[in-house]
């Protein structure tokens, strides 16, 4: 749902909505507004802030030392600690700094009330000045590392870039977005300025209160004994997708399906290509899904470091993968290693390249995607790669490589439906679930026992009746994500299907998706259709304060807002967006909006 089809989908009817609210800006004017403001003798009123999420559950990482000292202490030496938002002492006349590992980004707050990231940035490993930009655009560059791997989307403009938009939900614990309507600007904050330990282990304040109180009726959630895919959650929230809602807890975890393609592209083959993304390649790797492999079965949950060091950590179950026989490379070489052929470094990311988590064999024949064979010998093609694996290991699984290769032409608009109807049986599920994509059919694909690739099938439906028939029986799934986003997909296609979608449903996506303003706007859509103003004002205003700086929601919040006689929140909305937007043609609109309901 977050792939390309859905952004553009998404601008689409945000395009619509924007019409509708100027429209209604218009027409509105004659409301009656709220009361008059009192006389200059009387006190000024309190500062009202209107806030997308309630976090009050939540008490930060020092109050757990007394009673977790150990875990504590480790905690404070990981990058999850010193990571955050204003974690590390900033630079540059910044107000806060981002990342302690590769690269330290700063932001500075300005009169919008958001943190604007500084152009420049600086490498931690070569101690070295970069601009923001430059980083941005290579990473996008590397998608063309490989023949026929298509370029990836250019990088969202510097302008619209804010801590809040495109850091706080993974690099902050429990990030809040506020309307100061007195002021008419927003107000950023966060419980803590780092990734601290409610984080993952969910909500805590009720748990200190119980036990400073010498009771124990307030327990948390024992996040060892999880189910695989719910103990993946806790992690993928950040590492496999878009950030969840701030108040998302471990207990949330069994609504949570990671999706199979993300916002900054994919390889052919599926493999992620971001550089915090490895929990898609988990999911899809044959260690999770037939032993049941989860992150911290590799990685301190708490600390810094790795629970064991070289192929330790794979000889647990793989005990004959580490001769000679197997890996045809010198026992003390790099090529020995499992990490180099099973996770290679090849995912691109800031100032480096990441582990592919997905943990599978080598593949050069595949002319689309990076491999571990020719990512070590660089002066080797990958027709020597292929050659020489087919020398030591025989011959590949037929099929993979051509699925993948017609999957590679697809992107530059040639459809080979044969290859592609064969990749719907593949038997990895990050290649069916591209496969239906790029056939725009679906259809087949919604009773796929594994979760992500029915995700996958919510935006590949055909807009026909049999489309509409599977989107209806999406809207049933046993899990709760899938049938969420096709609520929300319903909500947007207008599909007879769409009557049948639970508001509860279109929420559950609201929680889902922090940033996506778009389930936010179809809730108001629904509660303008009932007569609900009020409703219809809470939701775009929602939809307004969980991406400040998108398009189209500022318009629809002041219009509804208007609708619900609060013409002075509508006004608040308005003159934040108008001090946000970035782009002179769009805030002459939103300063027409205005001066209509000033009238």
């Amino acid at each position: 749902m977050n792939g390309p089809q859905h952004r553009r989908r998404a601008a689409r009817t945000g395009t619509r909505l924007l019409a509708a609210a100027a429209l209604l800006a218009v027409t509105g004017c004659g409301r009656t507004g709220p009361a008059p403001a009192p006389p200059p003798a009387a006190p000024p009123p309190p500062t009202v802030v209107c806030t997308d999420s309630d976090v009050s559950a939540f008490g930060g990482s020092a109050a757990c030392a007394p009673c977790h000292a150990r875990e504590h202490a480790t905690w404070a030496r990981s990058t999850h600690a010193t990571h955050g938002s204003f974690a590390i002492r900033p630079d540059e006349g910044a107000d806060g700094a981002v990342g302690s590992k590769w690269m330290q980004a700063y932001v500075r707050r300005d009169a919008t009330g958001l943190s604007r990231i500084v152009p420049r940035c600086f490498d931690l490993r070569e101690r070295r000045w970069l601009e923001v930009s430059s980083v941005l655009a290579e990473i996008a560059g590397r998608f063309g590392e490989t023949p026929d791997v298509a370029p990836a989307p250019m990088p969202t403009p510097l302008a619209r870039r804010t801590f809040e938009t495109d850091c706080a939900g993974c690099h902050a614990s429990q990030p809040t977005t506020s309307l100061d309507v007195e002021h008419g600007r927003l107000v950023s904050g966060h419980v803590e300025a780092s990734i601290g330990c409610e984080a993952c282990h969910g909500p805590g304040r009720a748990h200190v209160e119980a036990w400073r109180a010498a009771r124990a009726d307030a327990p948390m959630p024992r996040l060892g004994t999880l189910a695989p895919r719910a103990s993946l959650a806790a992690c993928t929230r950040c590492h496999g997708g878009p950030p969840t809602a701030s108040d998302f807890a471990p207990a949330d975890a069994g609504a949570y399906v990671a999706w199979v393609a993300d916002r900054r592209g994919t390889f052919p083959d599926g493999r992620a290509a971001g550089q915090v993304y490895q929990g898609q390649g988990l999911l899809a790797s044959p260690c999770h899904r037939a032993g049941g492999l989860v992150c911290t079965d590799c990685h301190d949950a708490h600390g810094p470091g790795l629970r064991a060091e070289g192929d330790a950590l794979c000889v647990r179950c793989h005990r004959d993968a580490a001769s000679t026989a197997h890996t045809h490379h010198a026992p003390a070489g790099d090529g020995a290693r499992c990490l180099s052929c099973h996770m290679p470094r090849l995912l691109p990311g800031l100032l480096a390249h990441q582990r592919d988590h997905r943990i599978s064999v080598p593949r050069p024949a595949d002319r689309t995607t990076p491999d571990a064979c020719t990512a070590c010998h660089r002066d080797h093609d990958k027709t020597w790669a292929d050659e020489a694996w087919r020398r030591l290991w025989g011959e590949p699984p037929a099929g993979t490589v051509e699925v993948v290769a017609a999957l590679a032409r697809a992107r530059g608009g040639h459809v080979d439906h044969d290859a592609l109807r064969r990749g719907l049986g593949h038997a990895d599920p990050v290649v069916r679930a591209n496969a239906a994509r790029a056939l725009g059919d679906a259809t087949s694909l919604v009773g796929d026992p594994v979760p992500e690739v029915r995700l996958a099938c919510v935006d590949a439906l055909p807009r026909n009746a049999a489309g509409d028939a599977a989107l209806a029986r999406l809207l049933g799934d046993a899990e709760p994500k899938v049938r969420a986003a096709a609520a929300l997909s319903a909500a947007l296609r207008g599909s007879v299907a769409g009557g049948t979608v639970a508001d509860a449903d279109l929420v559950t996506f609201t929680r889902l998706t922090r940033q996506d303003p778009w389930s936010r706007l179809a809730l108001a859509e629904r509660a303008r259709r009932r007569g609900d103003a009020a409703g219809a004002a809470r939701w775009s205003l929602a939809a307004f304060l969980a991406d400040p700086l998108e398009r189209g929601p500022a318009a629809t919040a002041a219009s509804d807002l208007l609708a619900a006689g609060d013409a002075t929140t509508a006004r608040a909305v308005l003159r934040a967006a108008i001090a946000l937007e970035p782009d002179e043609d769009d805030r002459a609109r939103l300063r027409a909006l205005l001066a209509r309901t000033e009238r």
